[in-house]
């Protein structure tokens, strides 16, 4: 039970900064 919450955890952070790191990769494009 513990194993899988941290799992959810993780995959959630995971998740959240694959998505934050797109969206800066978009921005900088834009002001190229």
């Amino acid at each position: 039970m513990i194993f899988s919450r941290g799992c959810l955890v993780m995959s959630i952070i995971l998740i959240i900064g694959c998505a934050s790191f797109e969206e800066h990769k978009q921005l900088d494009m834009l002001e190229q």
